[in-house]
């Protein structure tokens, strides 16, 4: 199944498909302004930007409220290595949604956006005068290790 973000900037809503063609509009427990979402683990999990909570689904159709363990402002989710990373006021992990991990020092900045690739997850931000790339090797138990690479650009997604 696949399963989406839409709507308007107001209004967002989660949708599934089977085929990529007809979409069906699902019932979620709460009405958030859904940013980002990714799968892992056999578990849909997407973020909203403004609030603590967010969702999980085994597929897509069920959705169930869970909660970050700050009320902080979340920009990005992914997955990689068995780790769920949510990127935004600081930089979270978890292996199942249920117990997350603040990483040290990310706290300070927000981080615009995360991915994972190649055995590395990478997050971004830009603080309206330096943008900066946060470089991590991610292993079961979140970062092992960071490089901040000061950059003259403006970073605002990776893929």
């Amino acid at each position: 199944d696949l399963v989406a973000i839409i709507g308007t900037h107001a209004e967002k809503y989660l949708a599934t498909s089977n085929d990529g063609e007809i979409w069906n509009v699902q019932t979620t427990p709460v009405n958030l302004n859904w940013v980002s979402l990714a799968y892992g683990n056999e578990l849909f999990v997407v973020i909203a930007s403004t609030n603590e909570y967010f969702l999980t689904s085994s597929n897509g159709i069920t959705w169930t409220t869970k909660s970050t363990p700050s009320g902080n402002y979340w920009k990005d989710i992914t997955f990689g290595n068995g780790l769920f990373v949510i990127s935004g006021d600081g930089i979270l992990t978890s292996e199942d949604c249920d117990t997350w991990s603040i990483q040290e020092n990310t706290q300070t900045k927000t981080w615009n956006s995360v991915a994972y690739g190649n055995g590395k997850v990478v997050s971004c931000n830009f603080n309206g005068f330096t943008s900066e790339l946060l470089t991590s090797d991610l292993y079961q138990y979140g970062y092992s290790s960071r490089d901040l690479i000061s950059a003259g650009y403006t970073y605002q997604q990776l893929v």
